[in-house]
């Protein structure tokens, strides 16, 4: 495995050995601070976001994305609640649960009970790398929301987005900017690409623009006309539930301001 440091309290890491014996991984690690940990340090509302696949959920029961996000609220006496939105092979559905945590000193957060009970590590307060153990093979990470009620207003100026969860080789690849105008208007410009199996005649698609119509909910989920599910985190931050159904292998992108 291979380190590369970004700061004192941040890497990268991949794998190096021989997809032969070992199958490929990459990831970040983080600094924990903020423990011990108890349950409030979970208190509160977070916006979870997982990407994974589903084995027989495409055509002919073949292998589909199958990505989850939403806001995951935790009440001080440990019980919590996950209303989000999930993707997949090509629809959305509402995805609902409620359940509690029992969270250790060392930053372990159990979700017991519930349909998908999610696993947590903490890397602070409300903010950890998450797994659904449900059988399924679903990983991706939990942020702290802040600066709700949210309206309109809550989106606005520009931001940058981009795909980084890699679920499966035919997955299209995403960037781009987009402007907010803060009253129900959103503009851009993309670029994408799809690789496929092999690199050797890859679908690039540059200067894509958009316009989509928006509404922003008081819980801060992002509705666009006929586009992605958005999940606002804070006033400068959200994350983009992509959902096409011409498309077996969605995203989840973030977005940053």
């Amino acid at each position: 495995m291979s380190l590369y440091m970004i700061s004192a309290s941040e890497a990268l890491f991949i794998s190096v050995d021989p997809q032969s014996s070992v199958a490929p991984f990459m990831g970040s690690a983080l600094e924990q601070s903020g423990g011990p940990f108890s349950t409030s340090s979970m208190s509160g509302p977070s916006v979870l976001y997982v990407s994974g696949l589903c084995v027989n959920c495409g055509p002919g029961s073949t292998i589909a994305s199958d990505l989850i996000a939403g806001i995951f609220t935790v009440s001080n006496s440990g019980s919590y609640s996950f209303n989000g939105d999930e993707s997949k092979a090509g629809s959305i559905s509402s995805v609902n649960d409620t359940a509690t945590v029992n969270v250790a000193p060392n930053g372990r957060v159990i979700a017991q009970g519930g349909a998908r009970p999610p696993l947590f590590y903490l890397v602070s307060p409300c903010r950890a790398f998450v797994m659904l153990v449900d059988g399924g093979v679903y990983a991706g990470f939990a942020e702290p929301q802040t600066g709700g009620p949210f309206t309109n207003q809550s989106a606005n100026g520009t931001y940058v987005f981009g795909s980084i969860g890699v679920t499966h080789q035919s997955i299209t690849h995403e960037s781009g900017v987009a402007t907010y105008d803060g009253m129900g208007t959103v503009v851009g410009t993309s670029d994408t690409a799809l690789v496929g199996p092999t690199s050797s005649n890859p679908s690039l698609k540059p200067d894509q623009t958009f316009s989509y119509a928006y509404a922003v909910s008081p819980n801060g989920k992002l509705m666009l006309t006929q586009g992605p599910t958005i999940y606002i985190i804070s006033p400068t931050k959200q994350v983009v539930l992509n959902v096409d159904p011409a498309d077996l292998y969605a995203r989840i992108e973030p977005v940053e301001q």
